[in-house]
């Protein structure tokens, strides 16, 4: 499998240069994405809307770097995978998108490549399939309000103040203007739906 890679940094041994992958999607807990992040298929996006979602995500890339190794029949191989996620307590997980029905017994050798990778550098690898429909379907709608003309800080504020205690909706003090502005836009841009 070629030599120990260093923590948060992959070579890229035939070319001569290392690439932080990190440092061009780092963002801080709460704060607006400003790179795009690419995809390959249907299935990629969608996880990546529930990386992008997840309030323990602060940091993002696609296909952060090629793994090579050479099999034990002398066989040259690489794989990229699909996700590198930075998560909000330092942690990392990488992840390759696939529908557990359809791996093939080629990708299940470029996963387990990948899996021994990654416990050399501690970091989590997990193969993930399709998401569950109706939290997708909740994180697709919610993404929507992503656009900063729908940033309603003061409003969220109110909200936030007044229901800092459970409490029913119709007894509340912000019952009448601040909820009637509020009631067709999420409460702050990144809600963490949940299945």
């Amino acid at each position: 499998m070629g030599g120990a890679l260093p923590s948060d940094q992959v070579n890229a041994e035939s070319t001569g240069y290392s690439v932080e992958f990190e440092v061009a999607f780092a963002t801080e807990a709460g704060e607006q994405r400003l790179s795009l992040v690419g995809f390959e298929s249907w299935l990629e996006r969608d996880r990546l809307m529930l990386l992008d979602f997840d309030p323990d995500t602060v940091g993002l890339a696609s296909q952060p770097y090629w793994l090579f190794w050479t099999t034990a029949e002398a066989r040259s191989r690489s794989h990229a995978p699909d996700y590198f996620a930075r998560l909000a307590d330092g942690t990392a997980i990488v992840l390759d998108c696939r529908p557990l029905d359809r791996i093939k017994p080629k990708d299940e050798v470029a996963f387990e490549a990948t899996r021994a990778a990654c416990e050399l550098l501690g970091w989590r690898y997990e193969i993930v399939g399709t998401p569950p429909e109706v939290l997708l379907a909740n994180v697709r709608w919610l993404a929507g309000y992503r656009h900063p003309r729908h940033d309603l800080h003061v409003v969220a504020q109110t909200l936030r103040a007044v229901f800092s205690r459970p409490m029913p909706l119709w007894r509340s003090p912000a019952h009448s203007r601040a909820v009637k502005i509020a009631a067709d836009r999420p409460l702050r841009r990144r809600s963490s739906p949940r299945p």
